[in-house]
Formats: structure tokens, C-alpha cells, sequence
């Protein structure tokens, strides 16, 4: 009877662990901290409507939110909660301009999420609430009105190679493609061999 009750006592524990080093892995983003001083906070409330999403799913705890400079560098980020009322992000910049990367006053917010599920980076678009600043402004508070996370449909590469060797083929056969003068021999590249 002890053995069985220990067993079942270490595989709820084993199953503890696992859920909380889960939840405390290693974030995806890692800012860049140039300055500790010079930092302005973006909050993101948990109550939008609509509620923040990526790709159509609510956001879950474990998921983290990024802000970027416009050189494409991550200046705060933030996982997710399971419960509270809003996502805090402490935003680092460089008032002095002396790192090139870091968010400078009047530069542009951009977001991303890291979706733990699909494990991967998602560009988000957002809107700020009536007051609230779209640029990095020191020591300054801004809060979201709406924040939805949408990947680019993928593209089909082989799509533009089948339109491409459609066109050969029909020039092969006529010679000339429509609207197209007769007297001058067009030259472009072919994938599928000499005429």
C-alpha cells in the first residue's frame, strides 16, 4: 500500500515540475537593456475586446509579448499571465543616442508574439488607447486599445515557376507573346532548356 501511494505521490510531483518549468523555461525575446534609467512602459490590458489573439487563438499563458525598435531590435518583452489584469512591458531605450539598436525618443513601437504552441514569431498589429503614444518616450505609460497577431500567408513559390514555364511554353509554340513586336527577338532567361 505505501509503495502504491508513493507512486502516485512522485508521478504528481513529476507532473508539477514539468508544468512549472514549462511555464518558467527560458523566454523567447530578450531585450536589449542599453540604459536601466531609460525605460517607458506599454500595457496591455487582458480585458480588450476583442481579446488579443494570434492567428485567430486567444493568447494563452506562456506566450510572450515583444516590443521592437525600427531597427528591428527587442527592446522589452513580457510572457503572458494566466490570470491578472494586464501585461506590463518595460520598454528599454537610449535618450543619449549613444547605442545605434536601442529604441530613441519619437521611434515607432512594433510588436511581436512568440506563440509557444506553434513555436514561432508572429508580427502584431496594434492600436493605442485615446492618449496613449505610438513612439518611445522616456519614463512615459502608454496602454493598448487592440492588439491581434497575424502571420503572412505563405506563398507558394512553385506557383510562379508553373507561370513562368506556361509563358515558355506558350512563346515556344507562337513565337511571340501578345502585344509583343514581331520584328525584335526577346531575350530572357529560360528554365527548361534552349528553344
Amino acid at each position: 500500500m505505501n509503495k502504491t501511494i508513493f507512486k502516485r505521490t512522485g508521478l504528481a510531483l513529476l507532473a508539477c515540475l514539468c508544468l512549472a518549468s514549462s511555464l518558467m523555461a527560458a523566454p523567447h525575446f530578450v531585450p536589449v537593456k542599453v540604459v536601466a534609467t531609460d525605460t517607458m512602459t506599454v500595457v496591455v490590458p487582458l480585458d480588450l475586446a476583442p481579446a488579443p489573439t494570434v492567428n485567430g487563438s486567444p493568447i494563452i499563458a506562456g506566450d510572450e509579448v515583444a516590443v521592437f525598435s525600427p531597427a528591428g531590435v527587442c527592446a522589452g518583452s513580457a510572457r503572458w499571465p494566466a490570470t491578472g489584469t494586464s501585461v506590463q512591458i518595460t520598454v528599454f531605450g537610449d535618450v543619449s543616442f549613444s547605442n545605434s539598436d536601442a529604441m530613441h525618443p519619437n521611434d515607432l513601437l512594433y510588436f511581436k508574439v512568440w506563440d509557444s504552441t506553434a513555436t514561432k514569431e508572429v508580427t502584431a498589429t496594434v492600436t493605442f488607447a485615446t492618449g496613449s503614444t505610438n513612439k518611445y518616450t522616456n519614463f512615459a505609460i502608454t496602454t493598448l486599445a487592440s492588439f491581434i497577431a497575424q502571420s503572412a500567408p505563405r506563398v507558394n513559390p512553385c506557383h510562379y515557376l508553373d507561370v513562368y514555364r506556361n509563358y515558355n511554353r506558350y512563346d515556344r509554340q507562337n513565337r511571340t507573346v501578345p502585344g509583343q513586336r514581331t520584328d525584335v527577338e526577346p531575350y530572357h532567361h529560360r528554365l527548361d532548356g534552349p528553344l
